[in-house]
This record gives structure tokens, C-alpha cells and sequence, in this order.
């Protein structure tokens, strides 16, 4: 016993001189994106259009089933459908993918008390996407959402109250939300907090 210590602390400042050697060592990470050029996917039709099939048609990469599956829900009026079809447009590299049409969809469900919805239409505000930035829109709506119990409308309400982006800053309610959202397991809260 009274050499494995001995070997611990010999493994231990080798690690330190180690780490000391690379102290001023930096290093650079570049990612890059490239546009996604996919085409638009033939037309089909479904018999029987569901959300479980069309989730199972993105699930295995065949957005022109899931559309067949989920447009006409939205089109009937189907709030679920409607968010899903919104989300499906939000998508990147399916061939489909249209912003400002999935922000409508999102808006017409949100429109029909669609929390999940809500939270989509308000992220979408929060970031520029498919609408116009305007962070008063996102916080009315993602505020919807996080009051209806949904942990990653918390989590973007906590960052909305932490930045004060849509609403006046508040350190305690950004705490608050990003807390709540991290009771439910939500990763972005824990970095709210963490940043806060």
C-alpha cells in the first residue's frame, strides 16, 4: 500500500508538467456550413394522414411522406398538424424547407392555443427565422409557453429575462425560469444559470 501512493503522486505531477507544457498553447476551432442543396421531393399522398406516420417519415428521412401526412392536417384546421407541418418547413435540408410558410403554420396553431406552437413561433421571433427579429413578439409568446409548463419555452424565457431581450432585464425571473427549465431537464437552462 505504501507504493501505490507514491506512484499516484508521481502520475499526478507528471500530469500537472504536462498541462503546464501546453499552458500556452492555443487553439483555433473553424466550423464551417455549407448551403444545403437538396431537392424539392416528388408530391405523394397518404390514405390516412397521421402524426405518428409523418414523425415516422422524418424519423427516416422521407420528408415527401411526412409532408403527405402532416399538410393535410394543417389544411383541415388540425392544430398538431399545423404545428408539425410549420416544423417540417423550419427544416433544414429536406427540400422543403421554407421558413416564412413554417412561421405561418406555427402562428395559425399558436392562433388555436397550441402552447408547443407558441414556442416554436417564439424562438423563431427570438432568432430572425422565416420572420422578422422582434423580441417583444418572443417574449409574449414564448411567455404562453413557459406559463403552460413547457421546459424549453422556460429555458429561452429565462434567457429572455437574463439578456433583456423583449423585456425589461431581471436577474431573479431569468434565475427563476432557467431553474424551472433545468427541474425538467432542459440542457440550455443549466447554461443560462451557469452564465447568469
Amino acid at each position: 500500500m505504501t507504493r501505490s501512493l507514491p506512484v499516484a503522486l508521481c502520475a499526478a505531477l507528471s500530469c500537472f508538467s504536462v498541462s503546464a507544457a501546453f499552458a500556452d498553447t492555443s487553439v483555433t476551432i473553424t466550423a464551417t456550413s455549407s448551403e444545403c442543396k437538396v431537392s424539392p421531393p416528388a408530391e405523394m399522398t397518404s390514405n390516412s394522414p397521421s402524426i405518428p406516420a409523418g414523425v415516422a417519415a422524418i424519423r427516416n428521412r422521407n420528408f415527401a411522406l411526412a409532408r403527405a401526412n402532416f399538410k393535410p392536417l394543417a389544411e383541415k384546421g388540425d392544430a398538431e398538424g399545423q404545428r408539425s407541418y410549420g416544423r417540417l418547413l423550419m427544416m433544414k435540408c429536406t427540400g422543403l424547407q421554407d421558413q416564412a410558410a413554417g412561421a405561418e403554420w406555427f402562428q395559425k396553431a399558436a392562433d388555436a392555443g397550441d402552447a408547443e406552437a407558441a414556442a416554436e413561433l417564439g424562438s423563431a421571433y427570438m432568432n430572425g427565422q422565416g420572420v422578422t427579429q422582434d423580441d417583444a413578439k418572443a417574449f409574449a409568446l414564448v411567455s404562453k409557453a413557459a406559463n403552460a409548463g413547457l421546459g424549453g419555452a422556460q429555458a429561452n424565457l429565462g434567457y429572455l429575462y437574463l439578456s433583456g431581450r423583449g423585456v425589461e432585464g431581471d436577474p431573479y425571473q431569468g434565475m427563476a425560469w432557467s431553474v424551472k427549465a433545468g427541474e425538467q431537464g432542459v440542457p440550455v437552462a443549466l447554461f443560462n444559470i451557469a452564465q447568469a
